[in-house]
């Protein structure tokens, strides 16, 4: 998948959450030139500086790492839209949030995807989500299966939560439960 192509690399992620990542990044760089680096790895943007890095849920598909830089990011993330979620995407080389853009340069990542079985259980799908990055998920043969996985793991912790409420249980606190094990089961996995 090319940034330059049709094909949308894009990822929904809290507002707040992604000026504070950017505002990490970006500590201590000053006026300097630098880029900051954002990947997708296991549900989560992962923004990096010059010794500084941070995550942050994100959803969506993001298969390479996208370089901008620190400057124009900084730039963007005081004057963010005020939409919940916001729409992070690069397309024609360039990195928009929501209408905003600057130019960026995306790599894809082709890395090689492990051997899952072929009785892979919903936890081990969602356990090899969490691990690898997107484009080892695009390059394996997986990726309907793990977002089935995904699909079914939302209806039941929601399911869940509604049985629980009247214990003061949400379906965020579940949902925390549920990703702490799954996380758990990705370090066993592949450590």
């Amino acid at each position: 998948m090319s940034a330059n192509e049709d094909t949308q690399i894009s990822l929904k992620v809290n507002r707040k959450r992604l000026r504070d990542a950017i505002r990490v990044a970006c500590t201590g760089l000053g006026s300097k030139p630098a880029e900051i680096r954002l990947e997708h790895v296991g549900g989560e943007l992962v923004v990096s500086g010059l010794g500084t890095s941070t995550s942050i849920t994100a959803e969506g598909a993001w298969p390479g790492t996208a370089f901008v830089s620190a400057q124009a990011l900084r730039a963007i993330a005081s004057k963010l839209p005020s939409r919940e979620p916001l729409k992070i995407l690069v397309k024609h080389s360039r990195f928009y949030i929501e209408e905003w853009s600057v130019p960026a340069r995306w790599q894809d990542l082709s890395a090689p995807a492990p051997d899952l079985p072929l009785n892979t259980s919903p936890l081990e799908l969602l356990a090899f989500a969490i691990r690898f990055p997107d484009a080892v998920i695009v390059s394996s043969s997986a990726g309907p299966a793990i977002e089935k996985a995904r699909a079914d793991l939302i209806a039941r912790t929601q399911a869940a939560s509604e049985k629980l409420k009247w214990y003061g249980i949400t379906a965020e606190s579940l949902a925390e439960f549920v990703n702490g094990v799954i996380r758990s089961a990705a370090k066993r996995l592949w450590p």
